[in-house]
């Protein structure tokens, strides 16, 4: 079996011997994937003190608060309980008296959480929110308001704070303060319309006499609170509500409406154009937004694909806002317009001005110009402007980029040796990465040697980092039961004691090591790549194996073979786009509302899922690996088959429709030059960085020769 497997061999990870039984079993495995529900099903009534814990974190995630608070109580009379962690039985009483208060059982939790708020320790917050509300039922209605307040005004911790916003008004109202209830209702109603309690918001503002309908700033302050969650869609529809009242309001309030319908439009990636229209205004009118606005009408109508007027937006921006942060921004911006109709002077002279050193924008101009001269035959301008690239590079690939395009350069000029020493020099910042690949093909074909040390499968699969310190038991207990989050929690909290036993350069092995060991692959990612990602660049060796074990795993393998198989593509490139979609969090969510390990959309996973009778009416369902594995799986050998590789990694990450555009606008471009023109950053990185995500994935699987052919051109 595979690294990941070997290591889960060699770990302590089956549950304690008195609890050792098929339905515990199955449940932890069900509540590691996150399907809690069926967890419950699944553990029915198991009697051991393991069974009765992991009942009570799973009915604490329900928010069937008396049934955890049984469950927690019932783990503290278990026969076996000595067998929880002293760590986590520690924690019982507090658990199970916040989940008694939250069912409103107050007395018997009354004491404890009077000792945990006078603690000031880390259940105290939710204590005091816990004694407040508890006050409610308790307390006269003064004291109980007052109680209320003073925990809003400092923190509810993990207790719902809209469950105290809607005690405090109710209480409020039945004080004879009907405005002040109101007015925090009618806040409510503004700023939390995606609560799952906001029916119970308008139910008392219409007990209240309260309007049946949110005001005009109501709807912005919704719309403005769909955005921030990532709902751009929802925005829209409050803003559609209120569009027709624009015509009488004042400028401030309409300055405010178009900007968040530009926003929202933007977001949810609908009409462009008109969004521009919508910033246009907004900036027309004035307000406090009205200098971005000014700029994102420009960026807008480039969106739409209006680049003469972008352009002229963009300079009347920067002269109009000179002093604004942005103006440069727009100076470029504009410049870079100029240059794809054929026009680099503007570009140039932004070059010229700008400072030395790493910058993208400056490396990126710098690329975009000499690609210009090298398309025109200007060989030497076009080497001129690639160095300028290198030294402004920000990382690896962008080095390579600039070298590998500087080779091509002096190919163009006839300089064989010069671009001999540059497609060698290529190999070195990103040795398995894009342009790598490409300077390796070219070296190929020019007949050049060059030392690889890639040449050959690595000695021995590199094996992930084992820990050499025993794990906290309560983070040994939390992941035998399948409780990924709280096992995570106490990890974090010992990671300052683990890091204080072991020498520096062995840390962040350890840590990763307890990270894999509690199945926790992205944070165990996060940490190889974070501090060690230069080790990459290199075969690994018993020093670096681990690093390339950890930033290259294989999770869920039993799951991505069935589907590689079931696809006929390689398990491999699923793993690379995975690396890139998620880092292997299963709970990823992009801004667009992308989910799970290879972030598929709603609508995508809907459509692959009903050709085999499922449904995906809750998209939750796409946090499950087996599920989103087998789906986006499925939509990548769609793409694949219609586009051939790595044009469909384009077609994957931008739609197949934007990919057939851009390929009816070149025409016969080499992949090279094709991807260097895809005129939007995302999917030109995308293709790049999985490609070399995947050569990397199969060099580790001893076939180097594949990842080596993946850009090969035909001879």
């Amino acid at each position: 079996m595979r690294a990941l497997l070997r290591l889960a061999a060699t770990l302590p990870l089956t549950l304690p011997a008195v609890a050792r039984t098929q339905p515990l079993e199955r449940a932890a495995a069900l509540a590691r994937e996150g399907r809690t529900r069926a967890a419950l099903e699944a553990l029915g009534d198991e009697p051991s003190a393991a069974g009765r814990y992991l009942a009570a974190r799973l009915y604490d995630r329900l928010q069937s608060w008396e049934a955890a608070a049984d469950a927690y109580a019932a783990v503290l009379v278990a026969p076996d309980v000595g067998t929880v962690p002293e760590e986590v039985r520690a924690r019982l009483p507090a658990l199970g008296a916040m989940a008694a208060a939250r069912a409103w059982r107050c007395d018997p939790a009354a004491a404890m959480l009077e000792r945990l708020e006078a603690d000031r320790g880390p259940f105290q917050q939710e204590a005091r929110a816990l004694l407040a509300l508890c006050a409610v039922r308790t307390r006269s209605a003064h004291e109980a308001m007052a109680s209320l307040e003073r925990a809003l005004a400092h923190g509810t911790g993990d207790v719902d704070a809209m469950d105290l916003e809607l005690a405090l008004a109710t209480l409020q109202a039945q004080a004879g303060r009907t405005r002040s209830a109101l007015e925090r209702l009618r806040g409510l109603r503004a700023s939390r319309p995606d609560h799952p309690r906001a029916q119970d918001v308008e139910r008392l503002i219409a007990q209240l006499g309260g309007p049946a309908e949110p005001t005009v700033d109501e709807r912005l302050d919704r719309a403005e609170r769909w955005l921030a969650i990532r709902l751009a869609p929802r925005a829209l529809e409050e803003l559609e509500r209120v569009a027709f009242a624009m015509g009488a309001a004042s400028p401030t309030r309409r300055a405010r409406f178009h900007h968040l319908r530009g926003r929202a439009r933007i977001a949810a990636r609908r009409d462009a154009q008109a969004a521009a229209s919508d910033f246009a205004t907004a900036a027309r009118l004035g307000g406090p937004t009205a200098v971005e606005d000014a700029f994102w009408h420009a960026r807008a109508l480039e969106r739409a694909g209006l680049d003469a007027r972008a352009i002229a937006a963009y300079r009347r921006f920067a002269r109009t806002h000179p002093g604004s942060a942005r103006a440069s921004d727009a100076i470029r911006r504009a410049a870079l317009l100029e240059m794809q109709a054929g026009r680099p002077t503007a570009l140039e002279r932004w070059l010229r001005e700008a400072p030395s050193g790493e910058d993208a924008d400056v490396h990126e101009a710098a690329m975009r110009l000499g690609l210009h001269a090298l398309d025109r035959g200007q060989a030497g301008r076009a080497i001129e402007r690639f160095e300028r690239a290198r030294h402004a590079a920000p990382d690896g690939m962008s080095r390579a980029r600039a070298l590998y395009w500087s080779a091509r350069a002096h190919l163009q000029g006839g300089a064989r040796d010069a671009a001999i020493r540059a497609l060698r020099a290529a190999l070195e910042p990103d040795p398995l990465g894009w342009y790598a690949l490409l300077a390796r093909d070219w070296l190929s074909r020019l007949g050049a040697p060059f030392a690889d040390a890639f040449a050959a499968p690595p000695v021995r699969d590199p094996e992930p980092p084992v820990p050499s310190l025993p794990l906290p038991a309560a983070v040994s207990w939390h992941a035998r039961l399948g409780l990924l989050e709280e096992a995570r929690a106490d990890l974090e909290r010992h990671a300052p004691l683990i890091r204080a036993r072991l020498p520096p350069e062995r840390a962040d092995a350890e840590l990763a090591a307890a990270r894999l060991a509690i199945g926790d692959v992205h944070g165990a990612y996060r940490l190889a790549v974070r501090g060690h990602g230069a080790r990459l660049a290199r075969p690994p060796d018993a020093a670096d194996g681990w690093v390339w074990a950890v930033a290259y795993p294989r999770p869920h393998e039993e799951h991505v073979r069935a589907a590689a198989s079931a696809e006929g593509i390689d398990p491999e490139l699923i793993w690379a786009v995975m690396r890139q979609e998620s880092a292997y969090d299963p709970r990823a969510v992009s801004r667009a509302g992308a989910r799970g390990l290879l972030q598929l959309m709603p609508a995508t996973a809907q459509a692959i899922a009903r050709v085999e009778g499922a449904s995906v009416d809750d998209p939750d369902v796409l946090f499950e690996p087996a599920r989103n594995i087998a789906w986006g799986a499925r939509y990548l050998a769609r793409q694949r088959a219609r586009f051939g590789f790595p044009l469909a990694l384009v077609a994957y990450n931008a739609g197949g429709h934007r990919l057939e555009r851009w390929l009816g606008s070149w025409p016969g471009l080499p992949l090279d030059a094709f991807v260097e023109r895809i005129p939007i950053d995302e999917p030109r990185n995308y293709v790049r960085r999985v490609t070399g995500h995947l050569a990397r994935y199969l060099y580790l699987s001893g076939r180097p020769d594949e990842a080596f052919a993946l850009l090969r051109a035909p001879r």
